[in-house]
Parts: C-alpha cells; structure tokens; sequence
C-alpha cells in the first residue's frame, strides 16, 4: 500500500490539518521542516528551518501555530529558510503550509 498516511486534527475554528506523515515506499516530501530545539525554551527563540523550496515559494509559504486546543496562537505568510519564534511554556502543533507542495505539521515542545 504505497502512499503518505497522516492522522487529521480539527481546530477550533473548524480547520483540519494532517499530522504525524508517515511515507511507505519510495514517496518523499518536496521540503522539510525542522524545528530546532525540539523541546525548546519558554520565552527564548528558536528556529524554524524549511528546505526544498525557493525564494518565490517561501514568499507563498505560511507559518501558523496552534496549542494543544486548537486555537491558532500566531500566523505568518512569507517566510524565509530560517524562521524564528518564541513562544511561552505548553505544546503547540506548527504547520508549515505551501499551496503547491502541500503541508507539514510538527508537534513543538516548549518548557
């Protein structure tokens, strides 16, 4: 069964998004994110890294983060190969969405 299989969470809002990818075969991602640290500290930055897409579709990219209840806590469109946020203690879902290659959603720690 080839294929990319996620689970769904709904928001609050009434959003849904696809977590936890996990890829059988030889299918891949077209970027990546990687949050750095994971788990991070309360109150100091930490980076946001996206690889695999150009500058032109960073600049269609958006970066929202959500808490554990589903209530989106920060959005932006426009990113860059290294994005930095800081956030207070609790655990958030970031999701990294590009209209052409699709979304990724990590589970952050922060403490």
């Amino acid at each position: 069964m080839d294929g990319t299989y996620y689970c769904t969470v709904l928001t609050t809002e009434g959003e849904t998004h696809l977590v936890c990818p996990a890829t059988y075969h030889d299918l891949t991602q077209t970027f990546t994110v990687l949050i750095h640290p994971n788990p991070a500290t309360a109150h100091q930055p930490f980076d946001v890294t996206i690889t695999g897409l150009d500058e032109q579709e960073l600049s269609q990219t958006t970066l929202t983060v959500y808490d554990m209840d589903g209530k989106r806590i920060a959005s932006q469109k426009g990113l860059y190969f290294q994005n930095s946020l800081t956030l207070p203690d609790g655990q958030y879902l970031i999701v990294v969405d590009n209209s052409t290659h699709g979304k990724i959603v990590h589970k952050t720690v922060v403490q």
